[in-house]
């Protein structure tokens, strides 16, 4: 016969080792569920910082078209990489870096020699900075839209209807209209959007592209460079430029000199490649310097094309995120 106490001591151990467990087993969901919405929270901590960042780089974009805006004309052509922090309140701080967008090569109508200079001089290469321009000549001629009549390249490595020469072509087309702020449009449309494209090109290493990407651009009025803030290496390689109308330029740029005769003569002498005409696009650089809530250190950057005197002073053409 069994003993009583033995079953009620028996039936006391079970019940423990069933709490024992079941404690145990809520402990553990109690710890996943403090996981988990330690987690969720961290993640919305992490999106609204990255949310707070993205509207400050925005408002920093803002910011640096507002402080282009309040420059004379003048000012605004000799930007060349020009820094400044603008205060945006409540602590957030951005570092600008605003640039002339016409003073850098334009991919779409530069031409063969000038782009093969400024090429070679950033690879250190002649023959790779050759390389390079052919291949930018060959793509957009290749990807020129269908025209009835077929194009040629001249020796210049320009494609060419018959004797116009077309977008993309790499020479330049018609000026807009005296007093115009946005150039009209060629009748066909441009092969490069953006300097990035370059990285399509096949058989170019990422790192030869990267060495070139900040002598291009896709914003010139009419193919021809600013000579005030084009960067160094686009400068020189203005072909056939002499060293004394190169002198000139560049005490030209110290001084924000555009106006003088020995200027505009050293300028004007390379009508197919330079340029006094005023340019209304820029391209700013935005990077958050400090701020409460903001990821410190993130970029971006815009082109920015000035309509001073519209409603709306300037419009933004492009943003990276």
């Amino acid at each position: 016969m069994t003993d009583p106490g033995v079953t009620r001591t028996g039936e006391r151990g079970m019940i423990l080792i069933i709490v024992l467990w079941s404690v145990a087993l809520m402990t553990l969901i109690a710890v996943a569920l403090t996981t988990y919405v330690r987690s969720n929270i961290s993640a919305t901590e992490s999106d609204m910082r990255q949310l707070r960042s993205d509207f400050t780089l925005r408002s920093g974009v803002t910011a640096a078209a507002a402080a282009i805006l309040t420059m004379t004309e003048n000012e605004r052509q000799f930007l060349a990489g020009d820094r400044r922090v603008l205060d945006l309140g409540d602590g957030s701080k951005v570092e600008v870096t605003l640039y002339e967008a016409t003073g850098k090569l334009d991919l779409n109508f530069a031409n063969r020699a000038f782009l093969s200079g400024a090429f070679g001089s950033a690879l250190g290469s002649e023959q790779a900075g050759a390389a390079l321009a052919d291949r930018v000549v060959e793509l957009r001629t290749r990807l020129l839209p269908q025209v009835s009549e077929p194009a040629k390249v001249n020796s210049a490595g320009n494609a060419e209807i018959g004797t116009k020469a077309v977008r993309g072509s790499g020479e330049a087309t018609t000026p807009a209209p005296a007093g115009s702020d946005i150039p009209k449009p060629p009748q066909n449309s441009p092969v490069f959007q953006t300097p990035l494209q370059l990285r399509a090109l096949p058989e170019v290493g990422a790192e030869t592209i990267n060495m070139v990407l900040n002598l291009v651009g896709v914003l010139s009025r009419n193919g021809r460079i600013n000579p005030f803030s084009a960067p160094e290496k686009v400068l020189r390689a203005v072909p056939k430029l002499s060293d004394a109308d190169l002198a000139v330029i560049f005490g030209a740029r110290i001084r924000h000199d555009r106006t003088s005769n020995v200027v505009v003569a050293a300028v004007n002498a390379y009508p197919d490649f330079m340029t006094l005409e005023s340019s209304r696009a820029f391209t700013v650089s935005v990077r958050i310097a400090n701020g409460p809530g903001l990821i410190v250190g993130s970029e971006a950057w815009a082109n920015l094309l000035l309509t001073p005197g519209a409603a709306k002073p300037f419009h933004l053409l492009a943003m990276s995120w």
